[in-house]
């Protein structure tokens, strides 16, 4: 006979804080207790994959369990014993939730010790809407706020001048690698390719019916609200999760491959309200739009735009650069007329022109023209949808703010060099448009501002470059980059 396999243990199944929201609180303000942090390393490199699926098994073992070590949970002393009106309501929850039915018992543990209000939980009338309602909401705080938590420790990872306390998140968590990422683009796929990817499984009391359980709960999800909810909340995990391979990417250090790329690519072209639903609330639709913006600052950071400008920027000798860190990242046609968006395609164009400018050879492996492709992008209203973007409240109120205006700076910097681009030879839309997004990317960014006027900044020559020229055409009419400055 075949050996059983061991039980859960509590590293696997729990989280060693009662909430993440908490440590999240902590994370941002530097205060987290190291040894806390120790404990939390597997959740923060896992993140939400730490939350395990429904299983039949995890429900027979909560079911027939009487002590908390025999489902490799540890509890203070005096707490050996499963509470029998928690175990209850986790075991109709959990099937409700799709998660495990043990890390369902640790979760309704966690929400009776963080709630103020814990009236009905764990009662007899488990069956009652709102107390579910108010388990479902505490659980995708949780998760989100473990996302959260997950993009403190990135931000940190950026700090130009760390601190003790920063130095020690860093030394204690480590440096994410990769991983972090092909995590969140897999749970980005998994998200659009079965939308709502989330299972409230109706066919569940069939299967197992226990006197008081949740019953025809997951029939009701309607009335509860829940599916509503659910929607809200995994477009609102997507955010999360994009913003996480934003400044995976933002750091200099983390190069990106095809296989991200692509990957990417897939998710942009099936991130759209209309393919996921016809009837998403306002909330979901907002962070799809949300979700959207920020793709194409991730876009920019996975090409590496901000690479291609500074080779070009250092590049002195008359020996060709290298550019085989960047071939590896090349798009086909197809991939970028599926994401048919105008503004992704002028990324595309001005990826390939810097190339070219670094490379003239390489024009005659191209089967496009990238000033052909960048001004039919322009016609289609590429600029303004940057321009729309960057006004997203997300990307304009975010704590990362400040990184996504640096990343347009660079683009548009990016675009002036790669076409050489003269205001007396571009079109008033085009003039205009491009004024508008660089006033937006300066104004209320002192540093950036300040990098914009210091002149060994070469970077900001081509920008500094095309707006005196702006001033010289038009002396006496106010531009809109004079305001931003």
């Amino acid at each position: 006979m075949g050996s059983f396999p061991p039980p859960p243990t509590p590293s696997s199944l729990s989280w060693p804080c009662t909430s993440f929201r908490t440590v999240w609180e902590q994370l941002h303000l530097l205060t987290v207790d190291s040894e806390l942090l120790a404990e939390l390393k597997p959740w923060l490199q896992e993140g939400t994959r730490k939350f395990q699926p429904f299983t039949d098994k995890s429900y027979a073992d909560l079911q027939r369990a009487t002590r908390h070590t025999e489902i490799g949970l540890k509890f203070p002393e005096g707490q050996d014993e499963i509470v029998e009106t928690r175990k209850h309501l986790a075991l109709g929850l959990s099937q409700v939730l799709d998660l495990d039915a043990v890390q369902t018992y640790v979760l309704l543990h966690k929400y009776e010790s963080f709630s103020t209000t814990t009236s009905g939980v764990g009662g007899k009338g488990t069956d009652d809407a709102e107390v579910v309602f108010k388990v479902c909401e505490f659980y995708f705080q949780e998760r989100q706020a473990l996302l959260e938590c997950v993009l403190e420790v990135l931000r940190n990872e950026l700090r130009d001048e760390p601190d003790v306390k920063s130095l020690q998140i860093k030394d204690v968590v480590g440096k994410f690698d990769a991983q972090v990422v092909e995590r969140a683009l897999s749970s980005l796929s998994a998200s659009v390719s079965n939308f709502p990817s989330h299972h409230f499984t109706p066919s569940y009391a069939e299967k197992v019916e226990t006197e008081g359980c949740l019953g025809r709960c997951p029939n009701r999800t309607t009335e509860c609200g829940l599916l509503k909810y659910w929607t809200e909340q995994q477009t609102l995990e997507q955010l999360l999760l994009v913003e996480q391979v934003f400044l995976f990417y933002y750091s200099e250090d983390n190069t990106p491959s095809k296989d991200a790329l692509t990957k990417l690519v897939r998710f942009t072209c099936e991130m759209r309200p209309d393919s996921l639903s016809g009837s998403l609330s306002s909330v979901a639709t907002k962070n799809v739009v949300s979700t959207m913006n920020t793709l194409v600052f991730v876009f920019i950071e996975m090409l590496d735009v901000d690479g291609l400008l500074e080779n070009l920027a250092a590049h002195e000798s008359e020996e060709l650069p290298d550019l085989s860190k960047w071939a590896q990242l090349d798009l086909t046609c197809s991939e970028m007329e599926r994401i048919s968006q105008p503004h992704f395609t002028l990324v595309w164009s001005v990826f390939h022109q810097l190339k070219l400018v670094l490379n003239p050879q390489q024009a005659a492996k191209l089967e496009f023209s990238p000033e052909q492709v960048a001004s039919a992008s322009i016609s289609q209203g590429a600029l303004e949808r940057i321009l729309f973007a960057l006004g997203d409240e997300c990307v304009r109120s975010s704590i990362d703010s400040t990184a996504f205006h640096s990343v347009l700076k660079n683009f548009c910097a990016a675009i002036l060099v790669a076409f050489d681009l003269n205001p007396k030879r571009l079109p008033h839309s085009v003039l205009d448009g491009l004024t508008r997004i660089l006033a937006s990317v300066l104004k209320g960014e002192p540093g950036l501002v300040e990098q914009f006027w210091d002149e060994e900044y070469m970077l900001d020559q081509p920008i500094r470059n095309f707006l005196g020229e702006c001033q010289q055409l038009f002396p006496t009419i106010p531009v809109p980059y004079s305001m931003g400055l």
